[in-house]
């Protein structure tokens, strides 16, 4: 992390907490660091210095501005927000989620063997594919999130949330992901749904056919696959600053597979009218598997790949399977 970084995790603290505010937010998250009490704006500075200096020397940054973010979520989105943020929206109520604006335009969808020699059949031909603008969850839906879904419907989801409620949820069939979205639908009076594949690929890869949401070489240290070697589910926040999309949608690949809305066919690119630039599709109108995007902790760079497509029964449950949401604005 830079300088200038740090320096703005300082000024923010010093702009959005008071001193008492500051004092309680070290007992909780960071009780190690001292206080002599001198409730001066001095010491303020000097207390918000010691602090990011603690985080640097302990490699906790990251949980620091994801702290800082629990408490101060507005005032956060608002100071450390991704170019694209400007435009992005949250919902609090009943659960906060963050969401990213895909803007409404074409990109290309699928693989092209000259480009990617991993392209698989099934991913192939490359084409164009037109999309009205959406906003898909910054990431995938949490431990925590669905947790509190299951609370308020008094189900018993064999969940299991292993290692934190920040890592995404796991173990939830494809039916259980689409009545998660109706409960918040029900409860928002807003269209969110799961997304649809090409929804999905436009969010990880933007409009020019990028191999990986961050470029088209492969960098392990930007995602949560095999070759990282955790092994298991790690927190959605991760990656943050890392291997985002360039629509700052973050863990698009890898951690943990996720559900889309469609029917998946292995030819439906072959069966594309190629006349016409599909607008808005949402794949087979039936089917017996449900699509599944971006691979996980236990799939390798080929499984990694935005444009890499695997499916599953509706009914599967995985540890490595997860999903996030898409809210379609208002008309």
């Amino acid at each position: 992390m830079s300088n200038t970084e740090l320096t703005k995790i300082r000024d923010f603290i010093k702009a959005y907490f008071s001193w008492d505010d500051l004092d309680v937010f070290c007992f909780d998250f960071f009780p190690q660091i001292g206080n002599d009490y001198s409730q001066s704006p001095i010491r303020l500075e000097r207390w918000a210095h010691e602090l990011v200096k603690y985080c640097k020397q302990t490699r906790q940054l990251d949980k620091l501005k994801r702290c800082l973010e629990l408490r101060r979520p507005e005032a956060y989105l608002k100071e450390f927000a991704h170019p694209n943020e400007d435009r992005s929206i949250a919902i609090f109520r009943p659960i906060r989620i963050e969401f990213m604006h895909i803007p409404a335009g074409e990109f290309l969808m699928g693989s092209d063997s000259k480009r990617d020699p991993w392209a698989s059949v099934n991913e192939q031909p490359q084409h164009r594919v037109f999309l009205a603008e959406f906003f898909i969850s910054k990431f995938p839906i949490t431990s925590e999130q669905f947790g509190r879904y299951t609370y308020d419907n008094f189900s018993t989801y064999p969940v299991r949330i292993i290692g934190g409620d920040e890592n995404p949820v796991a173990n939830v069939s494809w039916y259980e992901a689409r009545d998660f979205c109706e409960w918040l639908r029900s409860t928002t009076g807003k269209e969110i749904r799961l997304p649809t594949e090409a929804e999905w690929e436009k969010a990880a890869r933007g409009v020019d056919g990028l191999t990986y949401p961050w470029g088209d070489e492969f960098d392990s240290g930007n995602l949560n696959s095999l070759e990282s070697r955790f092994w298991s589910r790690t927190a959605v926040t991760e990656y943050r600053n890392r291997g985002m999309s360039s629509y700052g949608v973050v863990d698009m690949v890898g951690n943990v597979r996720e559900w889309c809305l469609d029917h998946y066919d292995s030819k439906a690119y072959q069966q594309k009218e190629r006349r016409r630039v599909p607008q808005n599709p949402t794949g087979p109108s039936e089917g017996i598997y449900r699509v599944l995007r971006g691979g996980s902790f236990r799939t390798n760079e080929f499984n990694s790949r935005c444009a890499s497509r695997a499916s599953a029964l509706p009914t599967t449950r995985m540890d490595d399977i997860g999903f996030r949401v898409v809210l379609v604005p208002e008309a």
